[in-house]
């Protein structure tokens, strides 16, 4: 949000909940929570998030426990807005040729005649890329679309707006990770589609179909993501509740908001 939109008696008041060598910002636009319009501000000491402020359109500074749904709902919104423009949508354009590609290299192994497993799970698993792309294509649209529209308007319409872009950033995750689990679950299976088919004197397909493996997901998860990995699988694949992360978040964001108790 451009601080110069916004009154000078606002500003001050940012400036008199600061504290010595800090910085702060303004989330992008106001929320709307019940009829009421706030300002969502963050401080900050170099990286570090030092505290909240929330305030009315008015310019006074409600009580902690009046603003603990707006606070917890723009910090949310504000995540998932982060996540989408920082990660989500570059998955949008993805460019599936080379899946194209490996399916049909796949489909012309299954007309060669012989029935080895690994074939039909190469040709499952690269369909169900294509599928799940194309279903992340779609939301991504919708989301972009959603957010567009707040950024013009000024306003996030919080009890109306969130439960959409919730929804769409939990399925944008699920697909994330369903490609690349497939992608690693058939690892093994797309090695021995390119020793079949060069064992069926098919050189060119093989190579084709190697520089396409080489660019999918390998077989195994980095140590350094390997928690995130398991924790996403639990609660994908084996629909496992999570542990409220929502709720700790709620409970951090409200230990250092600056509005009163």
């Amino acid at each position: 949000m451009d601080k110069r939109s916004i009154s000078p008696n606002i500003i001050d008041t940012i400036e008199a909940h600061k504290k010595p060598s800090e910085r702060y910002d303004i989330f992008a636009v106001l929320v709307r929570y019940e009829e009421e319009d706030y300002y969502c501000v963050s401080y900050y000491k170099g990286k570090t998030t030092t505290g909240y402020l929330y305030i009315t359109k008015e310019g006074s500074v409600p009580a902690r426990e009046k603003i603990r749904e707006v606070a917890r709902l723009s910090l949310l919104a504000n995540h998932i807005n982060i996540t989408f423009y920082s990660v989500g949508r570059q998955f949008s354009r993805r460019n599936s040729n080379s899946i194209v590609k490996a399916l049909d290299i796949t489909n012309k192994c299954l007309k060669l005649g012989e029935d080895l497993p690994s074939i039909n799970a190469c040709k499952e698993v690269f369909e169900s890329i294509l599928e799940m792309r194309s279903e992340y294509e779609k939301i991504a649209e919708c989301m972009n679309a959603t957010l567009n529209r707040i950024g013009r308007s000024g306003i996030f319409y919080s009890q109306e707006d969130f439960p959409s872009l919730n929804d769409w950033h939990e399925r944008m995750g699920e697909l994330l990770f369903r490609d690349n689990y497939v992608q690693m679950e058939t690892y093994d299976d797309r090695r021995k589609v390119i020793s079949f088919l060069l064992k069926k004197g098919r050189v060119i397909d093989a190579f084709r179909f190697w520089l396409i493996h080489l660019r999918l997901h390998p077989g195994h998860v980095s140590a350094r993501d390997l928690d995130t990995f398991n924790k996403a699988k639990r609660k994908f694949l084996q629909n496992e509740a999570i542990e409220d992360e929502e709720k700790e978040l709620e409970n951090n964001i409200l230990s250092i908001t600056r509005n009163p108790k």
